[in-house]
């Protein structure tokens, strides 16, 4: 009995759901055990340790100390703000005192992955609690997760702006589960109304149409904020790490799988909203769909915490 893709059920759903979460298991098993055991030419853990700083603003008395003067160099320090005749403001940053470790990151979202999945798969006779439910929770974990290591890898070591980055992440993992449960709403309305079409006058039935229509807004209004979210988030990225190539007068420019891991990242994140559009639009049922996701987010996972380690912690 082979297995067919227009015919995807709550059984084959679980088998893949048990399956990538036991592969994510194992990869974070792996990477713990790598940590653990293959050091670095100098002894050291097989990580990254990224330091964290903070941005601020430097209030000055200009007549004790007057604005910075600007040179031509590509990486002066930014222009003071004369604010009144005897005071000006200085962007600037200081060091927060915090580090953050990639490694960790990694074997967490793996981790989460893995423990979601599980849920996902206990739940799936559960009317309270549904699999695309779990689903976009474990979304709003490990989606902040793994935009973090991302603008990691890029150089971005603001924590205000990692928290931002993070926040724009959990935020567009939200919109996709309203926009699932307003589909899924959608859905019961409209069955409804064909039972009771036939049965009550046409201006009622108008009326009542009226509750469908104004869900189909909502649908596409949160998938319009949804894609709005994850392009501010890769426009910072993306912009960010286009900047910091051969910059300061350096011919320096970041590994190929940094490249690899900016824009093969964008074109998962993407994907994940492009299913939601077919599913939205028809082309794809819900059990297809659901399988999309699965597949989506193993392969999205599994590329960037094997391009990390591959490209970060493995010894040439």
């Amino acid at each position: 009995m082979g297995f067919n893709l227009y015919e995807i059920d709550a059984y084959h759903l679980n088998i893949a759901r048990s399956v990538v979460g036991g592969v994510h298991l194992v990869w974070a098993f792996i990477l713990v055990i790598l940590w653990g055991v293959a050091k670095k030419d100098d002894g050291g853990r097989q990580d990254l340790v990224y330091p964290l700083y903070s941005s601020f603003a430097s209030w000055t008395d200009s007549d004790i100390a007057p604005p910075a003067v600007i040179t031509g160099s590509s990486c002066d320090v930014p222009l003071a703000l004369e604010f009144s005749a005897h005071q000006s403001v200085s962007p600037g940053f200081k060091d927060s005192g915090a580090s953050i470790s990639l490694h960790w990151i990694v074997v967490f979202f793996l981790l989460v992955s893995a423990f979601f999945q599980t849920v996902a798969t206990t739940v799936s006779t559960n009317y309270f609690i549904l699999p695309p439910t779990v689903r976009y929770i474990e979304y709003s974990i490990t989606m902040p997760l793994m935009t973090v290591a991302i603008a990691l890898q890029i150089g971005i070591m603001s924590t205000h702006t990692l928290i931002l980055l993070a926040t724009l992440s959990w935020t567009s993992a939200m919109c996709m589960l309203c926009n699932d449960k307003m589909v899924a709403a959608k859905e019961t309305v409209s069955v409804k109304l064909k039972m009771i079409q036939n049965k009550i006058p046409n201006s009622q039935y108008k009326k009542e149409k009226v509750t469908e229509d104004e869900m189909k807004k909502v649908i596409y209004i949160t998938q319009t904020v949804g894609w709005a979210l994850i392009a501010s988030m890769f426009y910072v990225l993306i912009s960010a790490f286009h900047g910091s190539q051969k910059s300061c007068d350096s011919p320096g420019s970041a590994p190929r799988f940094v490249w690899a891991i900016v824009y093969g990242e964008l074109l998962l994140y993407c994907c994940f909203g492009f299913m939601q559009v077919l599913e939205i639009v028809g082309a794809l049922a819900i059990p297809q769909a659901d399988m999309g996701y699965i597949v989506i987010s193993f392969v999205s996972k599994t590329y960037l915490a094997w391009l990390v380690y591959g490209g970060n912690f493995v010894q040439a």
